[in-house]
């Protein structure tokens, strides 16, 4: 065993009773490639005729898939997604009050979105159907704006200048309690 141990190296693991000394890599010739089939398997190779290629795909083989390049945006649904966002968005920021805006708005993106899903394919279709789902989204959230507003109006009297007075005074408020619990917090009382 010590006769093997100097022969491999010291450094590599045990080798089992019986076994053979793995291949080695040897270099060749500068123009032989560095890799060659063993001479039975390349012989056989030869020997065996190429099948022609199916003219009918069996159900075994798979079938090669085409991948388009990258997917191509549709504009008019980009615009329809902005102008949904951005009705939503208004509708949002102005507690309901930019019904008025939010309906056109919605409206148009909805109608966008239908007239990009009929041209699409894609990743553009999944963006229109997109569109379309927002659109409704917008239109219905501002049709119940607009009742909500409309019957805050004529039912209540209560209007965006009474919301307004109400929204000043609780800043008002707030902004009292802030400054006395500031002057405690300072004063240490």
């Amino acid at each position: 065993m010590a006769d093997e141990d100097t022969q491999r190296g010291s450094w590599l693991p045990p080798r089992a009773p019986g076994a053979a000394d793995p291949p080695h890599y040897e270099r060749g010739a500068a123009a032989a490639p560095r890799w060659q089939a063993p001479a039975e398997r390349s012989e056989r190779v030869a020997a065996e005729p190429l099948e022609p290629a199916p003219t009918e795909p069996s159900p075994g083989r798979r079938q090669p898939v085409v991948v388009a390049g990258p997917a191509q945006r549709d504009l008019g649904a980009t615009v329809a997604v902005t102008i949904a966002i951005i009705s939503l968005a208004l509708l949002v920021l102005s507690i309901g009050a930019g019904f008025w805006l939010t309906l056109p708005l919605s409206g148009l993106a909805l109608h966008l979105g239908r007239r990009a899903r009929e041209r699409a394919a894609g990743e553009a279709h999944g963006q229109a159907n997109a569109v379309i789902v927002l659109g409704m989204v917008g239109v219905v959230l501002g049709l119940l704006a607009a009742v909500g507003w409309i019957v805050a109006i004529l039912v209540l009297g209560y209007g965006p200048s009474d919301l307004q007075h109400d929204l000043q005074r609780e800043l008002d408020r707030q902004s009292q309690q802030a400054l006395i619990h500031a002057a405690r917090t300072m004063f240490g009382r």
